[in-house]
């Protein structure tokens, strides 16, 4: 099947894929046909168009006029590779259109997938449906309710002051709650057994 893949890496992530794509035995040309003027994307091509069943071609798309150059490629039957760079809604519309003519690979930008987990764990509600404090979070919070420092806590549990803040803040966002104390309080009536000594605040 040939490859339709999309990456919004940098140059050097697009230049990993042309490699990866020639050593699977495509045959990779540089640069996107240009759109005849005055020719209908959809009309004739498949008419006229005769294509290596092994073609890729493989280009930047920065613009309309380039994503419009990417689906003529690959409407003539190749596989095409491109250096996915134009605005976020140029691309959504050409993605539409290429995922009707085949399976479409999107490759983000390593930093921008991670920026995105980021964003999706920091806005995950504050109650996830099942209700019930993870047990990493559960274990730092009964430290706490028992009067240990949040480093303290860390050195019991053998991870880092770092990670123990992390779990605290999860716990923060799980209840809901503007503060630790405020975690803390939710905590005690949830977890039952640990004990009703909290602190101020």
């Amino acid at each position: 099947m040939r490859p339709l893949v999309a990456v919004e890496g940098d140059d050097r992530q697009f230049r990993a894929t042309w490699a990866m794509l020639c050593r699977d035995g495509w045959t990779v040309v540089g640069g996107l046909p240009p759109q005849p003027a005055g020719r209908d994307v959809g009309t004739g091509v498949h008419a006229e168009a005769r294509v290596d069943a092994r073609l890729v071609h493989a280009g930047v798309v920065d613009s309309p006029a380039s994503a419009g150059e990417a689906l003529l490629a690959a409407l003539t039957g190749a596989g095409v590779l491109l250096h996915a760079v134009a605005p976020r809604a140029v691309l959504d519309l050409l993605y539409q259109d290429l995922a009707h003519l085949g399976p479409l690979e999107v490759w983000a930008a390593r930093e921008e997938q991670e920026r995105q987990d980021a964003l999706a764990t920091a806005t995950t509600p504050a109650r996830p449906a099942a209700g019930v404090l993870p047990p990493e979070q559960q274990q730092i919070l009964r430290l706490l309710l028992a009067g240990h420092t949040l480093a303290q806590a860390a050195h019991r549990l053998s991870v880092s002051r770092r990670t123990a803040d992390r779990r605290v803040a999860a716990a923060r966002r799980f209840f809901g709650a503007s503060s630790t104390a405020a975690a803390l309080r939710a905590a005690r009536d949830q977890l039952g057994d640990a004990p009703r000594r909290l602190p101020e605040g």
